[in-house]
């Protein structure tokens, strides 16, 4: 097992984070043209976790079915540490996604020819 733990250190990286995984798939399916692979390590390096957990409900919330958003949505946030029904707390951590996202669209662009 020791060895497995020391290639993977010696290669840098064993694979992507779940995060990443489902940023990169995300970016693909929008047709992005830039690099999505890039983009997912940017967006898994500089958003704390907190973050990432809520990260599809605080994106693309609209995304889920009409029927399902309030509880698919709510979940994300519960696990994010959010409670979903109080106000002030959903508008601080969407206050806190925005201006997280703000300067890592642009290192996006810069680094990897687009944003997500």
């Amino acid at each position: 097992m020791f060895g497995i733990g020391a290639s993977c250190l010696a290669l840098g990286a064993c694979g992507q984070s779940e995060f990443a995984v489902m940023i990169e798939k995300e970016c693909r399916a929008s047709g992005q043209q830039g690099d999505c692979a890039c983009i997912a390590r940017t967006l898994d390096e500089g958003l704390p976790d907190h973050l990432k957990t809520a990260f599809p409900a605080l994106r693309w919330e609209l995304k889920p079915a009409p029927e399902d958003r309030e509880a698919v949505n709510g979940a994300m946030l519960r696990a994010a540490g959010v409670d979903p029904a109080d106000r002030q707390a959903v508008r601080s951590i969407r206050q806190e996604f925005r201006e997280t996202m703000q300067p890592l669209n642009e290192r996006t662009r810069q680094q990897c020819g687009g944003r997500l």
